[in-house]
């Protein structure tokens, strides 16, 4: 008889496949320039990370995950000239990980907390490479002034 212990790292890792096959067809799909297509695979990538996130054994590649999905499907809107969309994802991925660091979201551990530190690094990287190409874009300037570790406004100490 199976414990119903070992059935939740089974179907993470069902899961981390299922997002590894939508990530690697929304690529195929992006280098030949089928956006649409892309789009909707990165979708499905960001679906599945987003129920992963938080609750599987292993907090980086939850946490890496979660950020390519959103990376990914942000260039994507990047591609078909979707500046708000774009803008939503880069946000939307920079937000989760500062409220992560900050125990906004309690029931996530140490080891998530301190993934999403490392992360919040790459998503605010891009926030700033955004904000670059749309400077007065109002929420993405708000959402690149969160500080990680405080999940106050502050000069960003990274």
């Amino acid at each position: 008889m199976v414990s119903s212990r070992a059935q939740p790292p089974v179907r993470a890792c069902a899961s981390l496949s299922r997002w590894r096959r939508a990530i690697m067809r929304g690529n195929r799909a992006h280098a030949r320039g089928e956006h649409a297509v892309a789009k909707a695979c990165y979708g499905v990538a960001l679906r599945v990370a987003s129920e992963l996130y938080g609750h599987i054994a292993d907090a980086e590649a939850g946490t890496a995950a979660l950020v390519v999905a959103y990376h990914n499907l942000a260039d994507t809107h990047a591609s078909l000239g979707a500046v708000e969309d774009r803008a939503v994802c880069l946000c939307e991925a920079h937000q989760l990980l500062c409220r992560a660091t900050t125990g906004e979201n309690g029931e996530l551990g140490d080891a998530w907390r301190q993934a999403a530190l490392r992360h919040s690094r790459q998503t605010y990287a891009e926030l700033l490479r955004f904000l670059s190409e749309q400077p007065d874009h109002a929420r993405a300037k708000a959402v690149a002034a969160l500080d990680p570790t405080r999940g106050a406004s502050a000069g960003r100490p990274h």
